[in-house]
């Protein structure tokens, strides 16, 4: 088996990349459509997002679940590929029916979303969940990686006044399609055994994805919902704008902890199907290490936004987008608290076939979040969607751990916490004090941010801590 080392970081670049084209493009893109534009573009994307979600009916994630069950047991991953494409292809073509008559029949602004549509089809082709599941994380990272940059350059080109939303909604869906088409090219050769037509039963696969899409329902819920409220209950464009560009920067930072678990699920999916007694310890090991990489990265993450978020937002999206600050500042908690809920569901509950439990807790944060929508969006505007974030996931997170207590020993998982914590506030405190001593300005920013790091490895280094293992180790010896 691939380390987990080189899969962690092949997938951090997959998931970093399918983030890339907005965050790189952010400043230009900020100051060239304007937060109005902007949040025109996150609604309609928010709506696209519905069917993409429907037509999926939870493939993505039981797929991946499935192959890494076969791969465990060396069963025939070829029928299964077929099996699973094919509902979920035949999912996405209605999806894509009722898209046309539904939102394009009757929308005044048919050509937004006639190109936002294009996500849609790109989903037919996304077969991601198959080399995540057979671990071939490098190859997902390639594809992406090379139709990002492409597209990334076609948005500094042609992208160039307020009036060309749809070309740069046609670079960001047309990049997703060209990255799923080529994934198609070179998927037969990880591929086993044979799928002869008359053994390919696709609809046997409904009821257990459907089990996984309440759960993936739940999360849409208050993760793509909040961008629909704001616009609904707001009408103004402007806070969906603000929102956008906030969840750019936190979407970003949550990839880095969330790609781990999209690994780790795999692998522990393997374990789990394989010799259950002898696999036990390394799978209990597995998530105390998933729990050290998510505070070790997300708790300085969360310091660190809070820290600089006042000087950034001017210097990132430039005037106008002062509201932006104050919501990153809040926002950023959810980085290490969707790590915690991200260990507890993907990589122990999912691997488990325990999702009714991690669908329960997705459902319990859904109905805080929508209720706290309806009342703090009216008062707050895209803040109160922030405030609801923000509980909901602290909701979701609180949940799973009271779910799995008899399963996580919590001892260990306080005090890895309180660990970086402590590394954490440390970096904070000395990068508060140079940004004061210095004074404003991009330099000024850049030495505290520096200093931040430094002081956080060397506070690693000097305690012998061991992320260092995870980052610089050639075998999985952290995991045994």
């Amino acid at each position: 088996m691939k380390t987990l080392t080189k899969n962690y970081f092949y997938n951090l670049m997959y998931q970093v990349l399918s983030l890339i084209i907005p965050l790189i493009t952010a400043p230009y893109i900020s100051r060239v459509l304007a937060a109005d534009t902007i949040g025109q573009y996150s609604f309609a994307q928010s709506i696209v997002s519905y069917f993409v979600l429907f037509a999926s009916i939870g493939t993505g994630m039981y797929g991946q679940r499935y192959i890494a069950e076969l791969t465990a047991h060396h069963g025939n991953t070829r029928k299964a590929f077929w099996e699973i494409t094919i509902l979920r292809g035949t999912g996405i073509g209605l999806a894509i029916l009722l898209y046309c008559g539904t939102i394009l029949r009757y929308t005044d602004s048919r050509l937004i979303y006639a190109v936002a549509g294009i996500e849609i089809l790109a989903a037919l082709f996304d077969i991601s969940w198959f080399y995540q599941g057979t671990e071939q994380f490098q190859k997902l990272s390639v594809f992406n990686g090379f139709c990002r940059i492409i597209a990334t350059v076609c948005i500094f080109v042609f992208v160039r006044a307020k009036d060309d939303l749809v070309i740069y909604m046609a670079c960001n869906g047309l990049a997703i399609l060209a990255s799923n088409l080529i994934q198609c090219i070179e998927v037969h050769r990880y591929m086993s055994g044979d799928a002869p037509r008359s053994e390919i039963h696709p609809f046997r696969h409904i009821l257990p994805s459907l089990r996984l899409f309440v759960a993936q329902l739940a999360i849409q819920l208050y993760t793509v919902l909040d961008k629909t409220m704001i616009g609904l209950i707001t009408k103004s464009n402007y806070e969906n704008g603000y929102y956008e560009q906030c969840q750019k920067i936190i979407r970003m930072l949550e990839a880095i902890i969330t790609s781990l678990g999209t690994v780790m699920a795999s692998r522990i999916t393997i374990l789990w199907h394989g010799d259950q007694d002898k696999n036990k310890e390394q799978i209990h090991n597995l998530l105390l290490f998933s729990f050290r990489v998510v505070f070790a990265i997300g708790l300085p993450i969360m310091m660190g936004v809070i820290l600089i978020a006042d000087r950034i937002v001017p210097i990132y999206y430039g005037p106008g987008y002062e509201p932006v600050c104050n919501m990153l500042k809040w926002l950023s908690v959810i980085v290490p608290t969707i790590g915690v809920s991200n260990v507890i569901g993907y990589q122990l509950l999912i691997p488990s076939k325990r999702e009714r439990l991690m669908t329960i807790s997705v459902v319990c944060g859904s109905i805080v979040n929508i209720i706290t929508n309806l009342i703090l969006i009216p008062r707050f505007g895209a803040m109160g969607a922030i405030y609801a974030s923000v509980l909901s996931e602290i909701i979701v997170s609180s949940v799973q751990l009271f779910m799995v207590r008899k399963e996580l020993h919590f001892r260990p998982i306080l005090r890895i916490f309180f660990h970086y914590f402590g590394y954490s506030v440390v970096m904070l405190l000395i990068g508060g004090l140079l940004l004061h001593l210095l004074g404003d300005g991009v330099l000024a920013l850049l030495i505290a941010i520096i200093a931040c790091v430094l002081v956080y490895a060397l506070c690693l280094i000097i305690m012998h801590d061991p992320i260092l293992s995870f980052i610089f180790s050639k075998e999985d010896s952290y995991a045994k």
